[in-house]
């Protein structure tokens, strides 16, 4: 059925979440929801797109070597090796470069094995929260703990636009459906501040990321957390492209490595005979 009118359209948006809708309408009104999903729907998929622009080409890499690693190491390999085996011309190189190459091979199998059983675990909201509770602490976590940062400060700044105070913000976030981790974050606030914390002190440093916390405190102390919500979500937008670009480069600079390593082996045992049968 299409909606006839702009309070139509904006429930239907909330069709999954009629009593976060509802809740949402104490505060804002038919156009403000429209807007605000809007933006934020815009804001996740550009930050998304710049997260698979930077990150497309060396995860290709990634999986178009460990499928020709697998060809080689499994079909072409055990052919030329007991050819070379029949000719007694193995060489110690050969080898090595061999054994490396299985070791890198089976790494990467583990590695593909944890990524695709970590993502299935992640698709389950309650999976996530855990999730980050485990590695909180972790290197692991930074650049995730800093985008998901990214939103929560995103959301809350859409809300504080909108005249609401901090308390509010965060009871409209704890409501919202652009975000299960945010939804949890905000909640887990909510309970820092009925404990009686201050509002800098409310956001859990092992949760969020630091420099947030740091630019809130900053905010509250001169009253000024729109302009300093600004600041930090464009400089942390700044940092989480470059962790990324930084991310793609290592990625691509072992891909690379590992490619030249491969071709060595390959010259080694397709001109290896020949060189010693030359010298004979």
């Amino acid at each position: 059925m299409k909606p006839d009118s702009l309070q139509d359209y904006t429930r239907l948006i909330y069709t999954n979440n009629l009593s976060a809708f509802d809740q949402l309408r104490q505060y804002l009104s038919y156009e403000q929801l429209l807007e605000i999903d809007v933006a934020f729907k815009s804001f996740n998929q550009k930050l998304k797109q710049d997260i698979f622009k930077q990150l497309w080409y060396p995860s290709l890499l990634l999986v178009v070597l460990y499928m020709v690693l697998s060809l080689f190491l499994f079909r072409l390999y055990p052919s030329l090796h007991s050819l070379l085996v029949e000719m007694d011309l193995t060489t110690t190189s050969v080898s090595f470069i061999y054994g490396f190459l299985l070791v890198v091979f089976i790494g990467m199998s583990l590695f593909f094995l944890v990524f695709l059983v970590s993502l299935l675990l992640l698709l389950n909201q309650q999976n996530q929260k855990i999730f980050i509770l485990l590695f909180k602490n972790s290197r692991l976590l930074l650049l995730g703990k800093k985008i998901y940062t990214h939103f929560f400060a995103y959301l809350f700044h859409l809300y504080l636009a909108y005249g609401a105070s901090t308390r509010q913000i965060l009871t409209l976030m704890k409501t919202a459906q652009f975000s299960n981790i945010v939804r949890w974050l905000a909640i887990l606030t909510i309970y820092e501040l009925d404990e009686g914390q201050s509002i800098d002190e409310a956001f859990n440093p092992a949760l969020f990321d630091p420099s947030f916390i740091r630019f809130i405190h900053i905010a509250t102390l001169a009253n000024t957390l729109k302009e300093h919500l600004e600041t930090y979500l464009d400089l942390n937008e700044r940092i989480i492209k470059v962790m990324i670009k930084r991310l793609s480069t290592v990625l691509q600079s072992v891909v690379y490595v590992l490619i030249g390593l491969l071709m060595i082996l390959l010259y080694q045992l397709l001109f290896t005979p020949m060189q010693l049968l030359n010298s004979l």
